[in-house]
């Protein structure tokens, strides 16, 4: 097996390339994809992009649904079609390419997909069993609290509970986001890891007094004794 196919490596960058800075989409998301394209190349023994057959096409899915994580077990519906959407739409922006899109064959695409049943059990999702506020009320009384580091995961805990705000968002929240006040918290795009980056406005959810007082307590500490904020 050759080691890597020179117009191969040259179209994945331009592809790269066009999906962080033409279409906005962030790091994560295209590392993804160039492991689905590697996968795919892997697959065909790094043939060049441009012999696409119909047969590469679903000979790809068959092979993904013989494949392993690295814990040894098959990969999910859902990791398959994530994997076959990804080399999917890199071989639609391909078939327009300007010098090599004519070479393409464009039929085969299609055959990137899942079964029909196949792809609604893969976007189905599992209920999850979110815990009762008494159980989140047991937990966090349960936290120590003696050092600053305590409090602060104390907090955030208290927090995440009166906001369900995805840990990713929580992380990355600043001081003068909080207003204690009018008990919201404003998650800022410009620096707070939202989902597609919008802008939220949340408000705390009263769950139980308890929580309210450490999260107050937290951020009264960290402006008024420690002097974040504005």
């Amino acid at each position: 097996m050759p080691e890597f196919d020179p117009l191969n490596e040259k179209l994945k960058k331009q592809y790269e390339e066009k999906l962080l800075y033409a279409s906005h989409r962030e790091r994560r998301t295209v590392d993804a994809v160039w492991k689905s394209l590697v996968l795919f190349e892997r697959f065909t023994n790094r043939l060049p992009f441009t012999t696409l057959t119909t047969e590469q096409a679903a000979g790809f899915r068959q092979w993904l649904a013989k494949q392993e994580t690295e814990k040894c077990e098959p990969l999910s519906l859902a990791t398959m079609r994530s994997h076959l959407a990804n080399v999917r739409e890199f071989f639609l922006w391909l078939r327009l390419h300007p010098t090599v899109g004519r070479k393409v064959n464009g039929p085969a695409i299609e055959y990137f997909h899942l079964s029909r049943n196949e792809d609604r059990a893969a976007r189905a999702s599992k209920p999850r069993q979110a815990p009762t506020v008494e159980q989140m009320r047991l937990a966090i009384e349960g936290m120590p609290h003696g050092t600053d580091i305590e409090k602060r995961d104390r907090a955030l805990m208290a927090f995440a509970a009166m906001t369900a705000m995805r840990d990713a968002a929580l992380i990355s929240l600043r001081i003068d986001d909080v207003d204690v006040a009018a008990r919201t918290v404003w998650q800022n795009p410009k620096h707070v890891k939202t989902k597609f980056g919008k802008g939220i406005l949340t408000a705390w959810v009263p769950l139980a007094p308890e929580f309210e007082e450490i999260v107050v307590e937290w951020v009264g500490y960290l402006r008024g004794s420690l002097g974040y904020g504005g």
